[in-house]
């Protein structure tokens, strides 16, 4: 491995496990511990911000202010991580506001310098709510922190441990673990309002992560199968994503027959979208995704009546 090479790698490894000994380094890097100790000092040259520690395990720590190292980007990477930034930003609020604008000016900065074409003719469309979440960088600290909080939530009173956010059609979504009865609400975070933190609170072992809880829920949820005959130039028209991703096949006079597989929970919002397609779009199964569109249909037609 090349001097240059492995400073970048120890530099992404201190940066991971902010404290750590050089004859840590030098086995996890099989190198000599002279040779970290000139690659420390190398790191420090660039201002890479590592102290010693003194005391019987001794040893070296990084302060919270170390950055990553230097990433080098062709052209179209830097569009693509601007387009990213710029997708992020449409969220209307996100627990990195700051740190994307700041980025977004730092590759605008590099654009003007290498003369690069900044304006890319890629625009993403987000729904825009137009919902202002304050509370958003707060919550994702209590997700890192995994520290026990109060929430009112549509009038009650929740203990939940945060295990994470999404973000789903315009809005910010916060999982909790609830300490009192073992269930993992999602709840809206324009929603909640923050009555009390316990930070010496003692988390309890076995909760899952976000991940978890994700796949759980897919895997444990009722699905259900359904068919739609959609004219074919209404096709695109679908924006559901269990809908969208769905099997297509020819039916008949330029018609298309849909085959597609969604979580039960999510019900309503494939409703809304088959509805959003009016005439062009006719649910063939189950019965009962029949039913609730009729319902749904009736309850229009009575109010215009």
């Amino acid at each position: 491995m090349q001097q240059t090479e492995r400073i970048i790698k120890i530099w992404l490894y201190i940066y991971m496990h902010r404290q750590f000994t050089t004859n840590e380094l030098s086995k996890h890097f099989d190198v000599s511990t002279r040779t970290i100790f000139r690659d420390l000092e190398m790191l420090s040259s660039l201002s890479v911000p590592i102290y010693a520690e003194k005391g019987k395990n001794g040893g070296y720590r990084v302060l919270d202010s170390i950055k990553l190292p230097p990433i080098s980007s062709s052209s179209d990477e830097a569009k693509a991580i601007l387009f990213s930034l710029q997708m992020l930003n449409k969220v209307i609020e996100t627990p990195f506001s700051t740190t994307s604008e700041q980025i977004q000016l730092k590759i605008k900065d590099w654009f003007e310098k290498y003369d690069v074409e900044e304006d890319m003719g890629v625009k993403f469309i987000y729904p825009n709510r137009g919902l202002k979440v304050k509370n958003i960088k707060q919550i994702y600290d209590y997700v890192g922190k995994k520290m026990l909080i109060m929430v009112s939530y549509k009038n009650e009173e929740r203990k939940l441990i945060p295990i994470g956010l999404y973000a789903w059609n315009g809005y910010w979504y916060m999982v909790g673990y609830d300490i009192n009865d073992g269930t993992y609400p999602n709840v809206r975070v324009d929603q909640i309002t923050v009555l009390n933190e316990y930070p010496g609170y003692k988390i309890p072992t076995g909760i899952m992560s976000f991940n978890e809880w994700y796949q759980k829920g897919l895997d444990d949820d009722e699905w259900i199968k359904i068919k739609i005959i959609v004219n074919k130039r209404n096709k695109d028209d679908i924006t559901n994503h269990w809908l969208y991703n769905g099997i297509y096949s020819k039916y008949d006079n330029g018609k298309l027959m849909l085959k597609a597989s969604f979580p039960k929970r999510h019900t309503k919002y494939v409703i809304s979208d088959i509805l959003r397609l009016g005439v062009n779009a006719k649910v063939i199964s189950p019965s009962s995704i029949v039913e609730n569109v009729k319902s749904e249909i009736k309850k229009m037609n009575h109010l215009y009546k």
